[in-house]
């Protein structure tokens, strides 16, 4: 595995973290297949409904947090009481102030993205931030760009797209060519081959997820301004895993995707008349593609998984925030809400 260091002056840098790293895959995202049909079998699932709502244990303290109109919020699983953490943030549809994409790096600590647009939505400045549930929330760096955020607890490391191509204004995605890279609070290192190219950029879809084993990230892509999805690397290979077979691309999105131990689970967006796969959650079989369905859901654009808790938490178009049990597909509406996170992982 070959990386490149880039030494770049982060300020104060995440002081409540310290953090590490390792590598890295290819680049921008295959074309479409148009006109594809689906004619593989799924296992059939449960659709979205107010069943017996699904349960967190009570000792295991389960927490979600997510952002709405522009600002972060959190939920504790057993009291689902929603509190909001962060104030000033405006919905994407208005200029000024936003926060989104946040994420756990324990059970009292948040990273996430705080960007700033002007009058014609322009983004002027983004910022990786952190702060404790409890206390005061502070800026921690003004590194170039960052696109889209995660946190890794095996390699104990924030990773970020940044973008890359010469040329373009800073702040102007559309068409750009973004780079993974980590930092530990000194050093940016680029995972060379792991790039995405944005047309559109959307604070609440710019998730990265690490799997619990370091071994894959997976990072969104936005090939057109009317399709947006989520792919998958070997951080040890730099290939990229296929998601879907062949025959389905282009008919078939994944647009959202999250990890338990050892599984991958997957939000997938048909848009096929026949609709022989369906919108919703999947347990992702990546060795045969017979991927199984554990509830079908319209327009999911967040997933959150802990198989501690053996629950997932979902976003849909409508900002809607759906509790799933992952072992039932049992479900319940808890609120309003965009891109969750859950503790524990």
């Amino acid at each position: 595995m070959r990386i490149t260091l880039c030494m770049v002056m982060l300020g104060t840098l995440i002081l409540v973290l310290g953090c590490r790293f390792g590598p890295l895959s290819s680049g921008p995202p295959p074309a479409e297949q148009s006109g594809a049909t689906a004619e593989r079998a799924v296992t059939q699932a449960p659709a979205a409904s107010q069943a017996e709502p699904p349960q967190a244990d009570e000792a295991l303290t389960g927490q979600i947090t997510y952002s709405l109109d522009g600002n972060i919020h959190f939920m504790d699983l057993v009291e689902r009481e929603p509190r909001q953490l962060t104030m000033g943030g405006v919905p994407e549809t208005e200029a000024g102030l936003r926060f989104g994409c946040p994420s756990f790096v324990d059970q009292e600590t948040l990273l996430f993205l705080r960007w700033e647009s002007d009058d014609q939505w322009h983004v002027t400045s983004r910022t990786i931030a952190s702060g404790s549930i409890e206390s005061e929330w502070d800026a921690i760096t003004e590194v170039p760009y960052p696109t889209a955020l995660g946190w890794s607890t095996f390699f104990e490391e924030v990773f970020a797209l940044w973008q890359i191509e010469e040329g373009m204004e800073p702040g102007d995605d559309f068409g750009a060519l973004l780079q993974l890279c980590a930092y530990d609070g000194d050093v940016v290192t680029d995972l060379e081959g792991i790039r995405s190219w944005f047309g559109g950029v959307s604070i609440n879809q710019a998730r990265i997820r690490v799997s619990p084993d370091g071994a894959m990230v997976s990072i969104p892509n936005f090939p057109t301004d009317v399709s947006d999805f989520y792919v998958l690397h070997d951080l040890e290979t730099a290939g990229q895993v296929e998601l879907l077979p062949q025959e389905v691309l282009g008919s078939l999105y994944i647009t959202a995707l999250d990890f338990g131990d050892g599984t991958v689970y997957g939000a997938i967006n048909d848009i096929t008349e026949e609709q022989a796969w369906g919108n919703g959650l999947y347990r992702l079989d990546l060795e045969t593609f017979e991927h199984e369905k554990i509830l079908a859901l319209d327009g999911s654009h967040g997933i959150a998984v802990s198989e501690t808790l053996q629950l997932a938490v979902m976003s849909t178009a409508e900002d809607d925030l759906i509790l799933v049990d992952l072992a039932t597909g049992n479900s319940q509406r808890i609120g309003r809400g965009t891109d969750p996170d859950i503790w524990p992982r």
